[in-house]
């Protein structure tokens, strides 16, 4: 079987339709068909995600792609495969940690409203977004205070676009720094640019130039509450 019928098929059987497939997996709509149709070969980071997302076997995923490939040392790379799945037997490959690379982000079904405040909130955790650990070492995160969002809206883009899956660093619940952050604003969670001024007091901005800004005066801060530092959407940040 191609890679492209794999992912496909997997797809099929969820029952999701490609754009909220592309969704959940952080990638462009074109460029998921794209794959499904053969006419390129995903990143491994891609079929981490995939197979997150759909509980699909990630080293079968692995094998498929690396048949397809005509890089240089795609043989050698199969017969490695080829050779710890002798070792271990089928069992044991399809539980092979992948952990020692990648950390597993847990996914919340909750809105982020980067607009006028549309809010929906079910915490319930509907998958897992990978994430390399040097990465997150790099960045001086720790993976257990980060969760993955989806931010919907126009008011941040185009630093964060509409129905963008973003990382939150929930250690962050406070202004240390100016940042992009998720907080409770009149019972709505929003992500918003916050910087503050010299007597205590707070701006909130968006980076789309047609919302105003707003500003708090010092004693109105403790009404904001802070959820996290929003540290990567679809990107870095």
């Amino acid at each position: 079987m191609k890679l492209g019928d794999k992912l496909r098929k997997t797809r099929e059987k969820d029952g999701v339709n490609i754009p909220d497939m592309a969704d959940r997996l952080g990638v462009n709509k074109n460029t998921l068909g794209a794959y499904e149709r053969g006419e390129r070969l995903p990143d491994i980071d891609f079929l981490i995600s995939f197979a997150n997302t759909t509980s699909e076997d990630f080293l079968l995923l692995l094998e498929l792609r690396i048949r397809e490939s005509k890089a240089p040392g795609a043989k050698e790379a199969l017969a490695l495969l080829d050779a710890v799945g002798d070792a271990l037997g089928s069992p044991a490959i399809q539980t092979m940690d992948i952990g020692n690379e990648f950390a597993l982000v847990p996914q919340y079904d909750v809105e982020i409203s980067a607009g006028h405040g549309r809010f929906e909130q079910h915490e319930i955790e509907i998958g897992k977004l990978a994430f390399r650990r040097d990465w997150l070492r790099q960045k001086g995160l720790s993976e257990k205070s980060l969760v993955v969002v989806r931010i919907t809206g126009d008011s941040m883009s185009p630093t964060i676009r509409d129905g963008a899956l973003a990382l939150v660093d929930t250690r962050r619940n406070d202004i240390k720094e100016d940042g992009i952050y998720v907080l409770t604003v009149d019972g709505h969670l929003v992500a918003k640019r916050l910087q503050r001024d010299f007597k205590g007091g707070v701006y909130i901005r968006s980076d789309n130039a047609a919302y105003r800004e707003h500003h708090l005066f010092a004693v109105d801060t403790p009404s904001l509450h802070i959820i996290g530092r929003v540290v990567w959407a679809a990107g870095e940040v």
